[in-house]
């Protein structure tokens, strides 16, 4: 009993944190080509974040990726940052981090693009 109760607390907490890490970013592009694997967050002055994600592609492509910064409430409290690019060699996985910029930032989004940058993220993303 004891061992099926630990095997539903670990399918449960792998549920919790894969569906809150799909919670915070966004796509632009082809998303299929991306796995976001976990996010990690630390509160501190300023918060900090973690992602780490997978490149599930058998060629190398490359990614856009920038931070939203919210408040509690869900507000922007800070202007939105520039497209960074990042390039994913196939089947690698890579970790970016990021600092918010003020500390009334309490959440944020992280959005992603496989398009280029000065193109398709404009579309998009700018809800």
């Amino acid at each position: 009993m004891k061992n099926l109760f630990a095997v539903l607390l670990l399918l449960w907490s792998t549920f919790a944190i894969a569906q809150s890490a799909a919670s915070k970013v966004e796509f632009a592009g082809a998303s299929d080509a991306i796995k976001v694997n976990k996010i990690q967050v630390k509160q501190g002055a300023l918060m900090q974040v973690q992602a780490e994600m997978y490149n599930d592609l058998r060629t190398p492509m490359t990614v856009y990726y920038r931070t939203r910064w919210l408040d509690e409430g869900g507000f922007q409290v800070w202007e939105d940052e520039a497209w960074k690019p990042m390039v994913f060699q196939a089947f690698t996985t890579q970790r970016i981090q990021m600092t918010a910029p003020t500390p009334k930032a309490r959440d944020f989004k992280i959005q992603l693009s496989t398009e280029d940058a000065t193109r398709a993220p404009r579309q998009m993303l700018n809800q």
